[in-house]
C-alpha cells in the first residue's frame, strides 16, 4: 500500500508538472532550429533530390550560408550558452523532447563535453537517451557500421531496431555504449 501511495504522488507530481522555467526558450530554438530544415526536405523532394545547387539557391533564398544552410550556428550558440542554467529536474516531456533534438545537432568538438552531461541527464532521468548516445556513437566511430547511413529515430534505436541489433551483435549494452560515451 505505502508503495502504491508513493506512486501515485511521484504520478500525480508529473501531472502537475507545469516544465522547466526555459520552455519557451527551448521551444523558441526548437521552432527556430527545425523551421529551415523542414522547409528544405519539402523543396528537396519537389526538386526530386539533394544537390548542391538545391542548398545555395535554399541558402540563398533564406539569408543563410551554403555551409550552415539552416542556420544551426546561431541555434547551436545560443543553446550551448542556456545549457549551463538548465534546470533538468523540472522538465516536463515538451521540454525534454524539444532538448533531445537540440543537443543532438550540436556536434562540433567544442560542444563534446556538454553532450556527456546531457547523455548523463538524460540517463538519470530515463528519457531518450538512446538517440543521443546513437548519434554520439557514430561521431566517436564506434558504430561506423552507420556511417553515411540516414537513422531513423526511435525506430532504429528500438528493441529490433538497426542499432539495437548491431549492438546484441556485437555484444554491447545500451548501458556500456552510454558508459564508454561519457568516458
Amino acid at each position: 500500500m505505502k508503495l502504491l501511495m508513493e506512486n501515485w504522488r511521484s504520478y500525480k507530481k508529473q501531472l502537475l508538472k507545469e516544465g522547466s522555467k526555459f520552455s519557451k526558450e527551448l521551444t523558441n530554438m526548437m521552432n527556430i532550429d527545425q523551421n529551415l530544415r523542414n522547409l528544405f526536405n519539402i523543396e528537396m523532394k519537389e526538386a526530386g533530390g539533394w544537390s548542391q545547387e538545391l542548398v545555395n539557391q535554399f541558402a540563398k533564398k533564406h539569408g543563410t550560408a551554403p555551409d550552415d544552410v539552416f542556420g544551426s550556428r546561431s541555434v547551436e550558440e545560443n543553446f550551448a550558452k542556456l545549457f549551463p542554467q538548465l534546470d533538468f529536474a523540472n522538465f516536463d516531456k515538451k521540454d525534454w523532447d524539444n532538448f533531445n533534438v537540440l543537443i543532438i545537432h550540436q556536434r562540433r568538438p567544442e560542444y563534446s563535453q556538454m553532450r556527456k552531461r546531457a547523455l548523463s541527464e538524460m540517463i538519470k532521468a530515463k528519457k531518450e537517451w538512446k538517440s543521443l548516445a546513437t548519434d554520439m556513437a557514430r561521431q566517436a566511430k564506434i558504430l561506423p557500421e552507420f556511417d553515411n547511413q540516414k537513422l531513423i529515430y526511435p525506430t532504429d534505436i528500438e528493441d529490433g531496431g538497426k542499432v539495437d541489433l548491431l549492438l546484441k551483435k556485437k555484444k554491447i549494452t545500451w548501458e556500456q555504449l552510454a558508459k564508454n560515451l561519457m568516458r
